[in-house]
């Protein structure tokens, strides 16, 4: 025996369960929304199967009236959609649609959201997987330290660092005779991908004449940019030694390799010598990642 509290409660589940019978459901009418009782109304079911009867119609349930009023259901692609009635007619436009991969909206807002890749338009967009600054607030102007053999907040293996307007980065020093000195790391745990980028900022300090700075990934040489200060005009010294003006600072490093393994190895290195009165700085180091589908 089921004992109902309200008897206006009782009329409207049987009336639903006449309409669900007959298989056709009307839309109220305004009078009737408006004579509905303000509380104590209502019912609860396991399960609620809308279907529509009517071939050019597919199964909606509409929500408020007029201007306002909005509708979720099967839209005409057969995807599930949240619609709003923008004229206050029947007339479904679409601003929420969700089928089996794909959600779809003019503007979504979020706190946070959580996906392996983004592809917009068709074009799969990068995702930031690591990104070092070196960030040394306790170093003063000029200051040129020693690193242990690996930097344990970095993970960079080997260099110094050096702080210079307003900048921290790891120093690459010249090499000894065939001995070369680099600065590295290597980043493990790389999500599936197909496509590598590194982007990363180098500075060229003090007194270069020629000597090359250079980037490897995985051992292999994919970045190399000469420079010599002493064809500068006018220029400024910014870092390091007076008596030698910075005339290529903050220089963009974007290379972009196809890559599939789950850790990558970077170093930056230079054909300076080590009685050379000159730097190359890196400041900050990100890498990206994106899984480009096969043509």
């Amino acid at each position: 025996m089921i004992a109902y509290a309200n008897m206006k409660t009782l009329s409207m589940v049987i009336m639903l369960v006449m309409i669900m019978a007959s298989g056709v459901v009307s839309e109220p009418s305004p009078s009737q929304l408006a004579s509905a009782p303000a509380e104590n109304v209502g019912f609860e079911v396991g399960q609620l199967y809308v279907r529509s009867h009517k071939p050019d119609e597919t199964p909606r349930v509409f929500i408020g009236a007029g201007a306002k009023s909005y509708s979720f259901g099967i839209n005409t692609n057969g995807d599930f959609s949240i619609a709003v009635n923008a004229n206050g007619t029947k007339t479904n436009e679409d601003i929420v649609t969700l089928s089996k991969d794909t959600l779809s909206a003019s503007n979504i807002l979020a706190r946070t959201v959580h996906a392996d890749q983004i592809v917009i338009r068709g074009v799969p967009q990068w995702t930031l997987l690591r990104e070092d600054i070196f960030a040394n607030p306790a170093a003063s102007m000029l200051e040129l330290q020693a690193l242990p053999n690996a930097d344990k907040q970095t993970g960079w293996v080997s260099g110094s660092t050096l702080a210079c307007a307003g900048l921290s980065m790891l120093a690459v020093e010249g090499s000894d005779g065939n001995k070369k000195k680099t600065i590295e790391k290597v980043y493990a745990n790389l999500p599936p991908h197909t496509q590598l980028r590194v982007v990363a900022t180098g500075h060229f300090v003090d007194d270069w004449q020629g000597e090359t700075a250079y980037l490897t990934i995985d051992n292999h040489m994919v970045w190399t940019e000469s420079h010599d200060q002493r064809a500068g005009l006018h220029a400024l010294s910014i870092c390091g030694s007076d008596r030698y003006p910075e005339t290529k600072f903050s220089t963009p490093i974007d290379i972009t390799i196809p890559h599939t393994a789950d850790k990558v190895q970077l170093s930056f290195g230079t054909t300076l010598e080590s009685s050379a009165e000159a730097r190359f700085g890196i400041s900050s180091v990100a890498i990206y990642a994106r899984n480009v589908p096969k043509v």
